[in-house]
């Protein structure tokens, strides 16, 4: 039986590995920026010009950054939230009764909450 940090894991490594990250929404709009500018600098190489190439120079770095520092913060989040999840699953297996608790509390809180509004 997988345990719960293995799930999460899991599912977090099937969210990253394809082009849905955490990021959601605005990685896959900056990825088709990046996909755009690329495409952009592909259609101008055969261009002569000094000050093109110079252009053409700083996109390709400042393209290489971005994708670097994307891929960085992808896999910081992925780690940070497969530490949550081992922690969460260690305390919850070493406590479950103060689990068990916290979640009646919640429960009880939330029930609170709305009975109050009617």
């Amino acid at each position: 039986m997988n345990s719960t940090y293995e799930r999460i894991s899991n599912a977090v490594s099937e969210q990253t590995n394809g082009r849905t990250s955490i990021f959601g929404k605005r990685n896959g709009e900056l990825s088709r920026f990046v996909d755009d500018v690329e495409e952009l600098l592909s259609s101008v190489s055969n261009l002569d010009d000094a000050d093109v190439a110079r252009l053409r120079g700083k996109l390709e770095d400042s393209l290489s950054t971005v994708r670097e520092t994307l891929s960085g913060s992808t896999a910081r989040i992925k780690d940070a939230s497969v530490r949550a999840a081992s922690s969460t699953d260690k305390y919850a297996h070493e406590r479950p009764w103060a689990v068990a608790g916290l979640a009646a509390v919640a429960a009880l809180a939330l029930g609170a909450a709305i009975s109050g509004r009617r």
